[in-house]
């Protein structure tokens, strides 16, 4: 299954290389190895067969839907939460399943897949309360930057 998963990765990768059809956020999720929950309609599309391989991403579907749900229920009560909030609401930096580097690139999918309003994403990333790696959240998603390689 590991095999089969790094061959398809690996293939959505290189194809990201001669299309602009995939949006930033789906070829991130890819290259972070980010289970892609709000693309599914995406996946489908290129014939991407994500299901079978919920367990393989790095950050697997029951993490990224955790907190999803967790700031989709902040967002809509509009109780918006600093990036130190959100980390100790998952355990704290060093936290095994929701650690800081987790958080950081669930929430930069989310920001690629324009989820929330602004004020969400300035209160989470609220100076001087968030790490100062937390800022890549809001870095522009380049396809160059993607590499390729067997080694994910």
């Amino acid at each position: 299954m590991e095999r089969g998963f790094k061959q398809l990765r690996l293939e959505i990768l290189a194809q990201s290389k001669v299309t602009d059809n995939m949006s930033p956020a789906y070829l991130y999720a890819w290259d972070d190895s980010v289970f892609p929950i709000l693309h599914d309609d995406e996946a489908a599309e290129f014939g991407h067969a994500i299901n079978e391989y919920i367990d393989s991403f790095d950050i697997s579907l029951e993490i990224v839907l955790t907190v999803v749900n967790h700031l989709n229920l902040l967002a809509m009560k509009k109780k918006y939460q600093t990036f130190y909030e959100l980390e100790r609401s998952f355990g704290g930096k060093f936290d095994e399943q929701y650690g800081r580097a987790k958080l950081i690139s669930i929430c930069r999918y989310l920001y690629l897949s324009d989820c929330f309003n602004s004020d969400f994403w300035n209160t989470l990333l609220d100076e001087g309360k968030h790490p100062s790696e937390a800022s890549y959240i809001f870095y522009p998603f380049n396809k160059e930057d993607i590499l390729l390689t067997e080694s994910f």
